[in-house]
């Protein structure tokens, strides 16, 4: 007979990602996007470039994001300061929400499904997958960090 435990972990709490002064809503939401997908932003993506929001839309949404391929985080819909992103692999959905506040991210578990969520506890594998999330998402805020920086 085998017998297989379910390892959970007590529920993470938010990480937090400073914000670099200097940043523009539309380069922390670009940042934001490739790190969800674990990517660089699109090549044709100038974080100086004033352009109408039709365009930002466009270029974000339908080229970069609607052509991407993940196989782990992808953005699943944006409401106001707020993009959601989830990974949903062999019967396992994870979502999260990345806030943006005045000064930070906060990137937290917002839904889980068969990830044994309950009593302050979740499934070991969701707090790595956030984990990793925080991690790329914090990675390509400083690449635009220094990216807008470096053309000042």
């Amino acid at each position: 007979m085998l017998v297989v435990a379910c390892r959970t972990v007590p529920f993470p709490e938010p990480y937090l990602i400073d914000i670099p002064a200097g940043m523009t809503q539309r380069q922390l939401e670009v940042a934001i996007v490739a790190g969800i997908l674990n990517s660089h932003p699109p090549a044709d993506y100038d974080p100086m470039a004033e352009v109408s929001e039709e365009e930002f839309h466009a270029l974000l949404w339908q080229r970069f994001v609607g052509t991407a391929h993940s196989r782990s985080w992808f953005p699943e819909s944006r409401e106001g300061e707020t993009i959601y992103a989830s990974v949903n692999t062999r019967g396992l959905y994870l979502r999260a929400a990345i806030e943006r506040g005045p000064d930070q991210l906060r990137v937290s578990i917002v839904e889980s499904r068969n990830l044994s969520q309950g009593d302050g506890r979740i499934h070991k594998r969701a707090v790595v997958w956030l984990r990793s999330l925080e991690a790329h998402i914090r990675r390509e805020v400083g690449r635009m960090a220094l990216i807008v920086a470096s053309a000042a």
